[in-house]
């Protein structure tokens, strides 16, 4: 009979835990009795403590019970932070220090993955990485005599009552007390996940330089009280220009349900990106911190490497904010999403700057690239800012066989972008530049460009 083999670590038990790396998610990764264990709030060069409280077969999961050595990276909490938030796990750790870890990771990604060996540029942070986030999700809970409006806890849908969050802007900030207030002068009832009861489940707002969008996402089809919501919102709210009303009936951890009905205020939302103006609406996506998404958005530019005469097809393009940047300095620009309404945005945004140039499809780029080139279209240049699952190999290998003589790939996963990069580079293409961006200070997430050329160009 074969022997059995027993986990070094018991779930319950204490650890000491030295931290070398940060993983995935942003929580700290060490060895106690050979074994990987993943502690959120702990840091590189940390020892700690650890409450062991998953033990799988090849990893544990812990919760730090005492910092016994600290990093000297580590620094003081701001004065909003909530420890237990995980919206920022990297809040407490020195931002050069993320910096320079969020350049390393792409690079072993890209090494280990797509085996490209490509130097990796410092990572663009940001002077003040504070107060950035323009868009806001609240899940609310509790009662209506004691509503909880916050984040939630890390790892789990518990409500953590907040009052400001040190990530977000001034507008979307002041939706923590406007939010509570409201609930409370109006009797709304939190919507309880498990006894899948109550009202109001979530708040989403946007500011841009435009005003604030706010949009109240309920259970139910009606949202009791409306005019009161919408006064008492106006009087808490002096940046609120516009208010809609969100049904999600549905089971989902999914915020936004089908329908939304417009309650007050502008039907979009203005906001203003390198010179042109951008329409958006509840269901817009947009991206959350307007200082990197210029930076992020010039370096593709540049990679681009755009002529008068170029055709460029955009994939994933969303509501077409680069494909509408790019048609400024291109002859014809197509973008494909995938996302109807998205799509609606972006040609809708076209002839609100009066873009000729540009035009949209509503489709899969999994579908809509090979059609494209089936149908002879042959462009110069291929932009594409894919999900975080990446691109499909139907399109990298339409693109391939488009042959554009530049690639501008813009991704916010570095794994799978090393995947698609590995592919690109047997089709023919040579990654001549690798940017990083730090778009969300705090979080383990780096956005990349990377500029690909064909190898015999």
């Amino acid at each position: 009979m074969a022997e059995t083999r027993h986990s070094p670590l018991t779930a319950g038990h204490t650890y000491t835990v030295r931290v070398h790396d940060i993983g995935s998610g942003g929580e700290g990764v060490g060895r106690a009795n050979g074994m990987t264990v993943f502690v959120p709030g702990a840091f590189p060069e940390e020892t700690v403590r650890v409450l062991a409280t998953t033990v799988k077969k090849k990893y544990a999961v812990g919760a730090l019970t005492e910092i016994i050595a600290p990093s000297a990276s580590r620094v003081a909490p701001p004065a909003d932070c909530h420890a237990d938030c995980g919206v920022y796990p990297l809040l407490l750790w020195d931002y050069p220090a993320q910096l320079e870890w969020k350049r390393r990771r792409v690079a072993e990604l890209l090494q280990r993955i797509g085996g490209i060996a490509a130097e990796v540029a410092p990572v663009i942070g940001m002077a003040n990485p504070y107060r950035y986030r323009n868009k806001i999700q609240l899940p609310v809970g509790g009662t209506s005599e004691r509503p909880l409006v916050g984040f939630f806890a890390r790892g789990s849908h518990r409500i953590i009552d907040m009052d400001a969050c040190p990530l977000q802007d001034t507008a979307t900030n002041a939706l923590f007390s406007a939010v509570r207030q409201a609930v409370r002068v109006t009797g709304t009832a939190p919507y309880d996940e498990r006894t899948r009861e109550g009202v109001l489940r979530h708040v989403v707002a946007r500011s841009a330089a435009g005003g604030l969008m706010v949009t109240l996402v309920t259970a139910t089809e009606d949202l009791p009280r409306a005019d009161d919501w919408m006064r008492l919102l106006r009087e808490s709210l002096p940046a609120m220009t516009s208010l809609w009303h969100n049904i999600q009936p549905r089971p989902t951890n999914v915020i936004l349900g089908p329908t939304t009905h417009h309650l007050w205020g502008e039907r979009h939302l203005r906001a203003e990106l390198m010179g042109l103006e951008f329409l958006l609406s509840p269901v817009s996506f947009y991206q959350v911190n307007p200082t990197q998404t210029e930076a992020l958005y010039r370096i593709a530019l540049d990679a681009a490497g755009l002529r008068k005469t170029d055709t460029v097809i955009d994939l994933y393009c969303g509501t077409g904010t680069i494909s509408l940047l790019a048609a400024r300095h291109a002859g014809r620009v197509i973008g494909i999403e995938v996302v109807a309404p998205a799509v609606r945005d972006a040609t809708a945004n076209a002839a609100h700057n009066g873009m000729t140039n540009a035009t949209f499809i509503a489709g899969d780029a999994t579908c809509e690239m090979p059609r494209l080139v089936r149908d002879g279209i042959r462009p110069d240049v291929v932009i594409l800012d894919p999900a975080r699952a990446g691109a499909t190999p139907d399109v990298l290998q339409a693109i391939a066989t488009a042959a554009p003589r530049r690639i501008v790939y813009v991704s916010c996963n570095p794994a799978t972008l090393a995947r698609d990069l590995a592919r690109l580079t047997a089709d023919g293409y040579t990654v001549r530049t690798v940017q990083p961006v730090d778009m969300f200070p705090h979080t383990a997430h780096v956005e990349c460009v990377v500029r690909l050329e064909r190898s015999e160009a």
